[in-house]
């Protein structure tokens, strides 16, 4: 993502390269909208980003988390996330926690995600380059 918006610095200098991966996603979303493409393309390079989107929310917990791995009565494993927010000055302690079924559901979507957007991002650079 990030090398897709500094290529599009190139013929959009004053596209700005957010410090936070949140602020870039919605970059990108912007220049989906302005990327010069047929609708089919816009189309489907909006689509992975809110396939990606929808995964996204989970980034903090995977990037930032303390992770304990836990087993039930049934002697099936669980992972629980803990990580801090700072929102104004004022900490907030979050959890997330996942079942085996769960964290392979969301691994498996994950890199569904990761395989749309990367070939999504792809595209736009070869456009953003001719």
């Amino acid at each position: 993502m990030t090398d897709s918006l500094n290529g599009a610095r190139a013929k959009l200098p004053d596209l700005r390269l957010e410090p936070l991966a949140g602020q870039r996603l919605n970059s990108l979303e912007k220049l989906a909208q302005t990327d010069n493409a047929t609708d089919a393309q816009r189309a489907a390079l909006v689509k992975a980003i809110a396939l990606w989107r929808r995964h996204d929310e989970k980034r903090p917990f995977f990037s930032h988390g303390v992770f304990a791995e836990l087993l039930d009565r049934n002697e099936q494993w669980h992972v629980q996330i803990d990580f801090v927010t700072v929102q104004k000055g004022v900490c907030k302690p979050r959890r997330m926690n996942l079942s085996k079924a769960e964290a392979e559901e969301f691994e498996k979507g994950l890199q569904e995600a990761f395989k749309a957007l990367s070939g999504q991002l792809g595209q736009l650079r070869k456009r953003l380059a001719s």
